[in-house]
């Protein structure tokens, strides 16, 4: 347990201190207020001929010094000057956001307009074709129902003419029936004549012999003035 001479039994001092400022607080037990630059641990240099002693102390890190404040005020000026910028250029963005979709909406309202517009136009005119078509549909059923009508009564115009023809017809053949009956009627009245004359002649000539001479000497008196003459 004793000391190895020459290596255990002498104390030789740090050649490096601490480097940042809070551990040289913590290693001397200091406050915010001290000067932490004081309590480095400098490295003496080796002496030159005719020149001051110099020594050799490390870089503090995170010292704060006039020069880290301001980087810190511009730091945090920068941030505010962000933070203002992307304020406002949210505020720009949502001003164009909410105008793009209003004139979306009134495009789309637009569209939706025209559209429903078209259709009313196309229905429209669907109903206006069907319009047409049932127009042409009464029309054609008023000329076929003219043209049914014109053919009914050229067929009973016709139906009539060939009944007053058959009429016609029917009379004409009756007439020579009917003359032949009246020639036939006046055939045997003129026979009837005849047989009645006939019969009042041969009525006449029986009677007649009783009247002979008298007609004779009529006659022979004629004949002989005759003669005479």
């Amino acid at each position: 347990k004793k000391d190895i001479p020459g290596l255990t039994d002498t104390t030789v001092p740090r050649r490096l201190g601490p480097k940042r400022a809070s551990n040289i607080r913590k290693l001397y037990n200091l406050t915010k207020e001290d000067d932490v630059r004081q309590f480095v641990v400098k490295r003496p240099l080796p002496e030159k001929d005719g020149k001051k002693a110099k020594s050799k102390a490390p870089k503090i890190q995170r010292l704060i010094t006039p020069v880290v404040l301001q980087r810190k005020r511009h730091r945090l000026a920068t941030k505010k000057r962000r933070v203002e910028s992307r304020k406002e250029a949210e505020a720009e963005y949502l001003k164009v956001l909410a105008l793009r979709r209003r004139q979306e909406r009134i495009r789309r309202r637009s569209r939706l307009s025209s559209m429903r517009d078209s259709r009313s136009s196309v229905g429209s005119e669907k109903e206006k074709d069907k319009a047409a078509v049932k127009a042409a549909k009464k029309v054609a059923k008023k000329e076929a129902k003219k043209e049914v009508k014109k053919v009914t009564e050229a067929a009973k115009k016709r139906d009539e003419k060939t009944a007053k023809k058959s009429d016609a017809k029917k009379t004409d053949a009756a007439k020579p029936k009917a003359d032949a009956g009246k020639k036939a009627a006046a055939a045997g009245e003129k026979k009837e004549k005849k047989v009645v004359k006939k019969d009042g002649a041969a009525g006449a000539k029986k009677e007649a012999p009783k009247r002979k001479p008298e007609a004779a000497k009529g006659d022979a008196s004629a004949a002989t003035k005759k003669k005479k003459k």
